[in-house]
């Protein structure tokens, strides 16, 4: 597991550890490129990567996208329902696991 991933909950960790599987040396090979991109490219003459090496990273990071976008708009959505219902008493975040899934 990527330790850039421990804080998130279980089943985000999962989610998001599949965007970059890292089963095959093929798919290690391109998350290390990846990885450099944002500096070598810029900075070292000496890196490169395939159109289809590009191909395949530039679509992994579209599910990225897609997939922290939903996240990100449960989270928003939940503060929203607490934001609404944090008058109430009655309403404890016990009451919102058991009515509205985190």
């Amino acid at each position: 597991m990527n330790k850039a991933l421990t804080h998130l909950p279980q089943d985000k960790q999962a989610e998001f550890a599949k965007v970059f599987p890292r089963d095959t040396d093929q798919q290690r090979k391109s998350f290390t490129l990846l990885k450099k991109a944002y500096i070598d490219s810029r900075y070292k003459r000496g890196y490169k990567i395939t159109k289809k090496q590009l191909e395949y990273l530039a679509e992994r990071v579209k599910i990225l996208q897609r997939l922290t976008k939903r996240v990100c708009g449960e989270k928003i959505e939940l503060f929203g329902w607490l934001k609404d219902h944090d008058k109430h008493p009655e309403h404890t975040l016990n009451k919102l696991t058991i009515t509205k899934k985190i």
